[in-house]
């Protein structure tokens, strides 16, 4: 709590050699929830072939593939594509590249992204007397742009925060409303809203302390 009796952000410099890559990886595992774009990605790219007859074409793929240091993984078993396919968005391989008899006959790859969910996040307001239509959509935009999931769940989850901003634009009282029971959702939730802050200083015009605000993240597969 600051002189201004409002809340301020607290900084913590912390200073180590052992230890800090360790955390930072985890910071790095947490926030994109293991989907890690392309560049960070451990495995960039995975190959499969639907039977064994394309083999020799993947190979030279993968080589060439590895040549331009794209960091390749093979997946050259005798199972079914679909069973390939599922197990790679599991691991969340951003990129698969599905080889079968056409694709050696015309030379030609395709190519398939990991599937990313349906998310359906919405807004309400704590009071009705709220006119500022601008300004409620200036606060759903930041939090929708500081909003990261990209795990593959089976089913839906939903987790409800609610939230205060206080007259200068910062924000008080964050807490999980409704929770998913699914703790690391829960978690990205919150973290969308801690890294949309500090938002636009209420309307001059709205003359109440705060603003309750409750951001519904809805997640469906």
């Amino acid at each position: 709590m600051g002189k201004d009796g409002l809340r301020h952000e607290t900084i913590i410099i912390h200073r180590t050699i052992l230890g800090s890559l360790e955390r930072f990886i985890g910071i790095l595992i947490e926030y994109y929830g293991g989907a890690f774009p392309v560049w960070l990605s451990p495995i960039q790219v995975t190959i499969m072939t639907i039977t064994e007859k394309e083999i020799p074409y993947a190979q030279r793929i993968c080589e060439k593939l590895r040549a331009e240091k794209f960091r390749v993984e093979s997946d050259f078993r005798s199972e079914k594509i679909n069973y390939k396919i599922a197990e790679s968005e599991r691991m969340k391989i951003p990129y698969m590249i599905i080889i079968g008899k056409k694709e050696v006959e015309e030379k030609q790859q395709e190519t398939k992204t990991t599937s990313q969910p349906t998310t359906l996040p919405s807004l309400s307001l704590e009071t009705a007397k709220f006119p500022f239509t601008y300004y409620v959509n200036q606060i759903r935009k930041k939090i929708v742009e500081n909003w990261l999931w990209s795990q593959n769940y089976p089913g839906e989850l939903k987790t409800v925060v609610y939230f205060r901003i206080l007259k200068s634009g910062e924000i008080d009282g964050l807490k999980i409303k409704e929770s998913s029971n699914n703790k690391i959702y829960d978690n990205i939730c919150l973290r969308a809203v801690e890294l949309a802050k500090p938002f636009p200083p209420l309307p001059q015009e709205y003359t109440e302390d705060y603003l309750g605000v409750y951001f519904e993240f809805k997640y469906k597969e």
